[in-house]
């Protein structure tokens, strides 16, 4: 136990979250707090990895056909699995307790924003906090890395996704970065700093 005179290590950037949503790169694992509805939760682990992964692979296929089912080619912005594993990029990928990936979600981190990409969870595990948790581990991330804001292209026909995004402060804006103004675009941001 530490006496009266021990010393505290410096701030980071993390610490105003609480303890169970903190990152670091050293640990690169994130466990957080679920909503539980009155029924018990699995196990879950989200933590950042590589997307070249046979498994995390068909989760991005099943969410490349899940919005193509929603979007024409046009207004689909996704990136390809070589982008996904550049350097200024964090891919996190959630996994249930028996350690198959549900979801995953990027940020592409930039000198004046990060942006989140593949933000995804398998239909039959929503519900369970499971977005919500990769949204924060990718703000943990993002606020670790310095980055002062974040921004998202999303699209009109996911309620659920925007409901999520505006639950976490995310507010709308226009188009930004060579997006141009599309009535399939939803833009949003927020800001870390």
């Amino acid at each position: 136990m530490a006496g009266p005179t021990a010393r505290r290590p410096p701030p980071r950037a993390t610490d105003h979250l609480p303890l169970t949503h903190r990152i670091t790169a050293a640990a690169a694992t994130f466990e957080y707090d679920r909503p539980t509805l009155g029924r018990p939760q699995p196990p879950m682990n989200i933590s950042l990895e590589s997307p070249d992964q046979p498994d995390v692979i068909a989760l991005i296929a099943d969410l490349d056909a899940y919005q193509d089912a929603l979007y024409p080619p046009e207004s689909r912005h996704a990136l390809d699995l070589a982008s996904l594993k550049r350097d200024n990029v964090r891919f996190f990928v959630a996994r249930d307790g028996e350690g198959r990936a549900v979801g995953c979600c990027a940020v592409v981190l930039g000198p004046d924003h990060g942006e989140i990409k593949r933000m995804y969870v398998r239909p039959e595990c929503r519900g369970q906090g499971i977005a919500g948790g990769l949204l924060r581990a990718v703000e943990a991330a993002s606020a670790e890395a310095r980055c002062p804001r974040l921004m998202l292209e999303t699209g009109p026909y996911q309620p659920e996704a925007l409901g999520l995004y505006a639950t976490f402060g995310y507010a709308r804006r226009g188009p930004y970065a060579g997006y141009r103004d599309d009535p399939l675009s939803v833009f949003m941001e927020k800001s870390l700093a």
